[in-house]
């Protein structure tokens, strides 16, 4: 009798089993990159029961460096397999051939495409032509409210960089930094100097990622420089060139204002007003560009001062002209106190005289125009300061008639009279005194003026009578 049972079973299957919904994916938090240390996953659905899959995975075209890919059955016929990207994997497309079986062998085609996609990149980026400049006429130079602007390229696309700037090794007072993508992989970083921010060079750390994650090593070098400035010139001192002394009229004394960085002036020119016994305006002559402003000043008539300096505090004037340093600060034009240290009364010792000596003439017979019998006057020549090149010689005489006489040695006292001399007349005449002007000069150099003439009658003749008669008023007069 024929047997049809017993114990066991045998299913015929020659049905080659298929794959669905392949698909690749990274845990990176774009899901279609991958860098060093992302999970990458292989997700797909058998059409029925299959053995554990082998799914060979490459990077960039070559093999993958960790082989320990991790195999789950999900659920039902659903399959993962993921492998954790390695530092010697190379950049590029992951690719995945995966082999499969059903459980009875039957070999199903590989499959090595799908939905979705990813591309592992294992390199840091780098930045290239990174520099820093700022928008000041002078551009390695900042000061308050100019913008400061780092400029960079980078190897591949990134993310929104982060630049940290610091001011003279502080932190920046602006911290809303502007950042520009302006084209392709090229960058700006731009912030406005701040009042509060510290004088000094301009640093910065540039701190950037790849659209992967992968950090680039931070940039804190490139080309140019910026160096903040603002802290505005002030005077120094003010001084000059020559050497300390006396100064008459036409007499030049070049004045320099230093200050305390370089400086220039545009615009107009600026005036020191001197305290020349009245307020006296001296222009600018040079110096911009330099630490050293120069006025040069040509003493003019009627001024005097026992020690030259400028008026005020506020005697520098800039006259509707602007002085600046490099960067653009404006200069602050105040003045030490006139006589102060730092004054040009105090570093130096100009006396300006531009008053002519005089002299007056006396005589020890009385008053001009008086008449004696002495055998010799002494003239006193009294002078309003020492002078210089006074001689015997240059007091003269003239006489009325044609009387003559003769000068004795000028002699010089000690005190005022500061000189007498001895004229004996020859004859009885009347004698004018007189001494020129121009014949001597001051300390300085001023020429004296004239003297007023002294005139002295000498008369030593006895008198006679002549025509001597006597009369009464009688009608008989005698």
């Amino acid at each position: 009798v024929a047997v049809t049972s017993g114990s066991g079973s045998v299913t015929f299957d020659k049905t080659v089993p298929t794959l669905s919904s392949v698909s690749i994916a990274s845990n990176n938090s774009t899901t279609t990159l991958a860098k060093v240390a992302d999970v990458v996953t292989l997700t797909f659905t058998a059409s029925e029961t299959i053995a554990t899959p082998v799914v060979t995975f490459q990077s960039g075209g070559a093999a993958i460096a960790d082989t320990s890919i991790t195999y789950t059955n999900t659920s039902g016929t659903t399959w993962t397999a993921a492998y954790t990207a390695d530092g010697a994997d190379t950049d590029g497309s992951v690719t995945y051939s995966i082999a499969f079986s059903d459980l009875a062998s039957n070999a199903g085609v590989a499959v090595t495409s799908g939905s979705g996609s990813v591309t592992f990149d294992g390199s840091a980026p780098t930045l290239s032509s990174v520099s820093i400049a700022s928008n000041n006429s002078t551009t390695t130079l900042a000061k308050v409210a100019d913008v400061v602007t780092l400029t960079f390229t980078a190897s591949e696309t990134i993310a929104t960089p982060v630049v940290t700037f610091q001011s003279g090794g502080a932190a920046i007072a602006d911290t809303s930094i502007t950042y520009t993508n302006t084209s392709g992989t090229t960058w700006t970083a731009a912030y406005t100097a701040d009042g509060a921010d510290t004088d000094g060079s301009v640093t910065y750390s540039v701190a950037f990622t790849d659209s992967t994650g992968n950090a680039g090593v931070a940039v804190t070098s490139g080309s140019g420089s910026v160096t903040f400035d603002k802290t505005a010139p002030t005077v120094s001192y003010v001084t000059g060139a020559e050497n300390n002394g006396l100064f008459k009229e036409d007499d030049i004394v070049n004045i320099s204002a230093r200050f305390s960085e370089t400086v220039t002036v545009s615009g107009a020119v600026p005036y020191l007003t001197l305290s020349v016994g009245s307020s006296y305006d001296v222009g600018y002559s040079s110096g911009s560009g330099t630490q050293y402003l120069n006025f040069v000043y040509t003493v003019q008539s009627g001024h005097t001062s026992a020690d030259l300096d400028y008026v005020a505090t506020s005697s520098l004037n800039l006259n509707g002209a602007t002085i600046t340093d490099a960067a653009g600060n404006t200069a602050i034009l105040t003045l030490a106190s006139p006589g102060a240290t730092n004054s040009l009364g105090s570093t130096k010792n100009y006396v300006i005289d531009t008053t002519a000596p005089t002299v007056a003439i006396t005589g020890n017979q009385g008053a001009s125009g008086s008449t004696t019998a002495a055998s010799s006057i002494t003239l006193s020549i009294d002078v309003s300061e020492t002078p210089t090149g006074l001689t015997a010689s240059d007091l003269t005489y003239t006489s009325a008639g044609s009387g003559s006489g003769s000068f004795g040695s000028l002699t010089a006292t000690g005190s005022s009279p500061e000189y007498t001399i001895v004229f004996t007349p020859a004859s009885n005449d009347t004698y004018t005194f007189a001494m020129a002007g121009d014949v001597f000069t001051d300390a300085v150099g001023n020429n004296n003026t004239a003297a007023s003439d002294f005139v002295w009658e000498y008369d030593n003749s006895v008198p006679t009578l002549s025509s001597v008669s006597i009369a009464s008023n009688n009608s008989t007069t005698t």
